[in-house]
C-alpha cells in the first residue's frame, strides 16, 4: 500500500495509506498522507508526508470486532456468530449435498445453582465448561455460547446421525466431570438436543428451532440426557412450552384462586381439615383446574412462585377466618418436590407464618409422592423434618402410585398418607385392588399414621372403607372444592349421610 502510494505521489496526485510500525506488543498504527511538491515544470520536486497516530482507534477498532464475534465471559463463539456460521455451512452444504449437524447444550438447574450457589459460582462453572468444550472445536465444528447457560456446537460434512450422537456422548461425558471451587467438589449435568440438516429442517432458523425444542424437552423431562429430534416429541414439547407461558399469564394477572376441599369423618360427616387446592379464575369467571399448566409443577421457578401465592392467599383466607370466629381445623397445603430444589422452602414458608401470625399446628404440608426423584431429595428431607419441629403436620399426597411409597414413607418424616383416589374409584373392581386398599390402611395402622382416602364420590365406596376400618376422607360424595368464603358454612358439619 505504501509503495502506491508513493508511485501514485511522484505522478503528481495526493495519496493516502495506513501502516504501522514497531515490534511484537508496541505496534503502532498510522495514517498517511502523501502530498507532492511540484517544480515550475509541473513534475514532483517534494513530496510531504503527514503521518497521524491511529494506533488507540485501532486498537479500539479491533476490540469492538473481537466484542461483536467473542462471548465476553467464556471466550467462545457468539450466538451472532453461530448463526452466520450455520448459514454458511448451509449455503455450502446444499450445493454439495452434505450434512450439517447442530447441538443446543443446557447446563441442568443452572437457575438453582445461581440461586442457591451465587452468580459468581454459576460464572465460573460456565468458564470451566467452556475450556472443556473448546477441545472438541476443529476445521468440522464450532463451539459457541448461546448466552445463559446454553451452548451450541455445530458440525460441517456430517458423516450421519450416529457421528452427531457419539460426539454429544462424548461432550456429556467430559462435561460430567466434577468441577472444583473454594476447594469443594460440584456434581453437574447437562442436556443436549441435536437436529440434522436436511433430514429436520431446511433453513438456518428451524434447525435451530429443531436443536432447541429438543433441549426444552429434555429439560421438561429428565436431566443429563441426548436426544435428536422428531416430530412427535417436538409437537409435545410445544404444548408444553404453550403450557408455561400460560402459567406465567396466569401469575402475571394475578388469576389464581385458593379453593377448599373438606376433609370429613366419613362415619359421621364432621369436617376435620380441609385441602387448599389451586384454581384459576380466567376474565370470563371460568374456573380452571390445575392439569391445564401441569407442566408448571415440573419447572423450579414457575412451581415455587405458584407455591408461594398459594401459601400466602391460605394465611390470608384464615386471619379472614379468624375474624369472624371461625374453629378452624387443620388446612393442608400441597407442595411438589421441585419446590424444595432452593433448600429454603422451610425456612421461607415459616416466615410467612410468623409474619400473618398464624399457628404452625394449623398446617399440614402435603407433598405429591408420585412426582419424587431422587435429586434433591435431601432438600426435602431436611425441609420436612424443620417443618415438623415447628409443629407442622406431614402427610404423603397420592400415595401408592409412586415408584418408591415404602421409600418414601421411611426416609420422610410423616404424620399421613393419603390414598390416591385411583384406588378408591376402582375399590369394587376387583379383589386385589380391594385388598391393597385394606393392607394400606392395615398399614397406615401398624405405623400410628393417619390416612385419608381421596376420591370418595358413591354411597358405596364410602361403606366400603368404613368396612376397612378407614375413619377420614374426602371426595364430592361430601363436597367440591369450595371457595374460601363459603368455608364457614362447612366448619361445623356436613349433611346427614
Amino acid at each position: 500500500a505504501g509503495q502506491q502510494a508513493l508511485q501514485r505521489a511522484l505522478t503528481g496526485k495526493t495519496a493516502r495509506f495506513t501502516g504501522k510500525s514497531g515490534i511484537e506488543n508496541e505496534i503502532q498504527h498510522w495514517d498517511n498522507i502523501l502530498t507532492p511538491i511540484l517544480d515550475e515544470h509541473g513534475q514532483t520536486h517534494q513530496i510531504l508526508c503527514v503521518s497521524r497516530d491511529t494506533t488507540l482507534q485501532k486498537n479500539t477498532e479491533l476490540k469492538l470486532a473481537t466484542i461483536i464475534q467473542i462471548d465476553e465471559l467464556t471466550g467462545l463463539h457468539n450466538c451472532r456468530i453461530f448463526r452466520q456460521h450455520i448459514k454458511n455451512l448451509m449455503n455450502r452444504a446444499k450445493k454439495k449435498k452434505t450434512k450439517i449437524g447442530i447441538m443446543f447444550m443446557g447446563v441442568d438447574q443452572f437457575k438453582l445453582i445461581n440461586d442457591s450457589l451465587g452468580h459468581v459460582v454459576g460464572d465460573y462453572l460456565l468458564k470451566v465448561l467452556a475450556k472443556r468444550l473448546i477441545h472438541f472445536q476443529n476445521e468440522r465444528i464450532l463451539v459457541a455460547r448461546l448466552g445463559g447457560d446454553e451452548f451450541a456446537v455445530v458440525v460441517d460434512q456430517l458423516k450421519d446421525r450416529q457421528e452427531l450422537l457419539q460426539l454429544a456422548e462424548s461432550i456429556l461425558k467430559k462435561i460430567a466431570k466434577p468441577v472444583v471451587y473454594n476447594g469443594k467438589y460440584m456434581q453437574n449435568s447437562a442436556s443436549i438436543g441435536c437436529a440434522i440438516f436436511p433430514d429436520h429442517a431446511i433453513d438456518a432458523i428451524d434447525l435451530m428451532k429443531a436443536a432447541s425444542s429438543m433441549l426444552n424437552h429434555l429439560k421438561l423431562n429428565t436431566y443429563g440426557g441426548i436426544d435428536i429430534f422428531n416430530e412427535k416429541i417436538a409437537k409435545y414439547h410445544k404444548s408444553n412450552a404453550e403450557q408455561l407461558v400460560k402459567c406465567q399469564t396466569i401469575i402475571k394477572e394475578q388469576m389464581i384462586e385458593v379453593f377448599y376441599q373438606p376433609q370429613v369423618d366419613i362415619t359421621t360427616g364432621q369436617v376435620i381439615g380441609y385441602e387448599a387446592l389451586l384454581r384459576w379464575v380466567d376474565e370470563q369467571g371460568q374456573v380452571h383446574l390445575p392439569q391445564e399448566i401441569y407442566k408448571a409443577f415440573e419447572h423450579y421457578d414457575l412451581a415455587r412462585k405458584i407455591g408461594q401465592i398459594v401459601q400466602n392467599q391460605v394465611v390470608q383466607d384464615i386471619k379472614k377466618w379468624q375474624a369472624l370466629g371461625v374453629d378452624i381445623p387443620t388446612i393442608s397445603i400441597n407442595a411438589v418436590p421441585v419446590e424444595f430444589l432452593g433448600d429454603d422452602y422451610a425456612e421461607n414458608f415459616l416466615k410467612i407464618l410468623e409474619e400473618h401470625n398464624i399457628a404452625s399446628d394449623l398446617i399440614q404440608i402435603e407433598i405429591t409422592e408420585h412426582a419424587h426423584n431422587e435429586q434433591g431429595s435431601d432438600y426435602i428431607v431436611r425441609a420436612l423434618n424443620i417443618l415438623k419441629q415447628h409443629g407442622i403436620r406431614i402427610a404423603l399426597d397420592d400415595f401408592g402410585v409412586g415408584h418408591s411409597s415404602l421409600v418414601r414413607l421411611r426416609d420422610y418424616p410423616v404424620n399421613g398418607l393419603k390414598l390416591d383416589a385411583s384406588f378408591v374409584q376402582s375399590i369394587g373392581d376387583d379383589e386385589k385392588n380391594y385388598s391393597i386398599v385394606r393392607a394400606l390402611i392395615e398399614l397406615a395402622s401398624s405405623l400410628e399414621l393417619n390416612i385419608i382416602a381421596e376420591g370418595i364420590e358413591t354411597e358405596q365406596q364410602r361403606q366400603q372403607l368404613i368396612q376397612m376400618g378407614y375413619q377420614y376422607g374426602q371426595g364430592f360424595l361430601f363436597s367440591p372444592a369450595i371457595r374460601a368464603s363459603q368455608m364457614p358454612l362447612y366448619s361445623s358439619c356436613l349433611s346427614e349421610l
